[in-house]
């Protein structure tokens, strides 16, 4: 059963959390050898067996990868465009702006 994982962790330290994630290794050259062996031994069942392990194996190695290409792109993101603290007095000003556009807004309707 496959489940999702989720924790926070400081923006300076995605870029370590996404190497712990990366695969090791993702080469399959035995396997793909092997599974030739058997097949020039006419030992289809086996070569079945060795080509269902490789792809998921392979599947394995694609979600994490994704999941590390998912993460180093909300990193950029994140980086790109830094949020600043808003201030109360701030969040109360944006506050009474979008009402004031709202009341401005349903008295143009009202007057048509």
């Amino acid at each position: 059963m496959e489940v999702k994982m989720q924790y926070t962790t400081e923006l300076k330290n995605v870029l370590e959390e996404v190497e712990k994630l990366l695969p090791d290794s993702a080469e399959w050259e035995f396997e793909t050898t092997s599974a030739k062996i058997f097949l020039d031994k006419g030992e289809v069942e086996v070569v079945l067996s060795i080509l269902h392990s490789i792809r998921q194996s392979m599947y394995h190695t694609d979600q994490r990868l994704a999941d590390c290409q998912a993460l180093l792109a909300g990193y950029l993101k994140a980086k790109q465009s830094p949020q600043s603290d808003i201030d109360i007095s701030q969040l109360q000003g944006m506050v009474q702006e979008s009402s004031d556009t709202l009341r401005v807004s349903k008295e143009g309707k009202t007057n048509d």
